[in-house]
């Protein structure tokens, strides 16, 4: 098993790896004739990565999203999905030039976990356990497309304040553009964490275990992220919902929800973990 994970993952960081040059090449040196180059690498990128975790899956009989590989490689997934969607139907392949190496760094994370030992919950194969990981994964994807949006965001407003119109600028889409699609993206965001947390809630409701899961470091941190993107949310319907401010608090809230997703597993134990010590995968 861990052979053939090594194999579907290096063939995902090397096509990654070329849309990351690729992408890089187009923005700052006009070519939309080649526009799709970097999107068709991005989509075999997910491709291979499904393809690991459909065996998973199929071997296990349950969603592949327990341990660092499976978990990386599901958001890796999520994430290409909802980049491809907004790149295709918006025309902003631009973007591709920033979220490319972002990927590659979480292939190569999911890489280095080939191998460990799994801790798969009991109820693993439980609807509502299917449910409660697609909602927060698919919450991981709006958040980091709308991180991704303010990062682009930053580079096109300091492209306008420096009178910078080259072919950076040109290849990035519009700060109105930039500032609807973040906004869809937290929403989208703040939706799937709430659907998540409510199946969360479920589960430990049905496990009679509570006490023990209120104070878990993770679901506390991740209690904060669902709070900041309410912030989020609540500013983005009031007056001060654009710029650069709402761009930085944007990306800050797409680091805090990496720190809870990953983050907090290097500081605390925690009951609602991805790995357990020890050599070989279930």
């Amino acid at each position: 098993m861990a052979y053939i994970d090594s194999i579907f993952a290096a063939a995902g960081l090397g096509l990654s790896l070329a849309a990351c040059a690729h992408s890089a090449w187009c923005l700052f040196r006009p070519c939309r004739h080649a526009d799709n180059v970097p999107l068709v690498l991005l989509g075999a990128t997910a491709m291979s990565l499904l393809a690991l975790l459909s065996i998973h899956a199929l071997e296990t009989g349950r969603v592949p999203a327990f341990g660092s590989l499976e978990a990386l490689s599901f958001y890796a997934v999520t994430v290409i999905a909802a980049h491809l969607y907004m790149a295709i139907r918006h025309q902003m392949h631009g973007l591709t030039a920033i979220l490319s190496p972002y990927i590659a760094i979480v292939i190569v994370l999911a890489i280095t976990t080939t191998g460990q030992a799994v801790d798969v919950p009991i109820d693993a194969g439980h609807l509502s356990v299917t449910l409660h990981v697609t909602a927060a994964f698919l919450a991981y994807a709006f958040c980091t497309t709308a991180g991704v949006l303010g990062v682009a965001y930053l580079i096109q407003d300091r492209n306008l304040k420096h009178k910078h119109f080259g072919a950076t600028f040109q290849r990035l889409p519009t700060l109105e553009l930039l500032d609807h699609q973040m906004a869809r993206q937290i929403g989208g965001a703040f939706l799937m964490l709430t659907l998540a947390g409510a199946f969360g809630v479920h589960l430990v409701l049905l496990r009679g275990d509570a006490a023990e899961w209120a104070t878990d470091p993770k679901i506390v941190a991740t209690a904060i992220t669902w709070g900041i993107y309410a912030v989020l949310m609540h500013m983005r319907t009031g007056g001060c919902r654009h710029g650069r401010g709402m761009a930085a608090l944007t990306i800050m809230g797409l680091l805090f929800l990496l720190f809870s997703f990953l983050g907090i597993h290097l500081l605390a134990n925690s009951v609602h973990h991805f790995v357990l010590p020890g050599e070989g995968a279930i």
